[in-house]
């Protein structure tokens, strides 16, 4: 039912734009990757004081990332016709795009990671000048 996950897949769920979904939220990010530094910053800086529900102000701040994972096509979501998508299930969500997402932004050492997104993109903007080309 679900299409393969790519390494492409997760760095496109990291570049997630959160810039409008997480309005109301104190975490000043723009994208999913952004999201998931503060929140380990959070962490490491308030140590037991940490408090999960509402790190960054207020509740459901992973509501607004999943509803966006939805929007974009990237999971089944509940009811096609409505007018703001909801995944199907959250813990797929979980296990197949968010905490793969998380292991790559922070398990690939710094430089090859840098050094394979600029590649991923170069490889996009190519495909992307061929497709313009065949078309013309």
């Amino acid at each position: 039912m679900h299409e393969p996950i790519t390494r492409e897949r997760l760095v496109e769920v990291l570049e997630l734009d959160l810039s409008e979904t997480m309005t109301g939220q104190d975490a000043g990010v723009g994208t999913l990757q952004g999201l998931l530094f503060a929140l380990a910053e959070k962490v490491w800086i308030e140590e037991e004081g940490f408090g999960g529900k509402r790190p960054f102000g207020n509740s459901g701040w992973q509501h607004e990332v999943y509803a966006a994972i939805a929007t974009k096509g990237w999971c089944a979501v509940e009811d096609e016709s409505a007018e703001e998508k909801w995944p199907a299930s959250t813990t797929w969500v979980d296990q197949n795009l968010i905490i793969p997402a998380m292991r790559l932004a922070f398990l690939t050492p710094v430089g090859k990671r840098e050094r394979k997104i600029a590649k991923l993109k170069a490889e996009r903007d190519e495909l992307r000048w061929m497709r313009e080309g065949l078309e013309k």
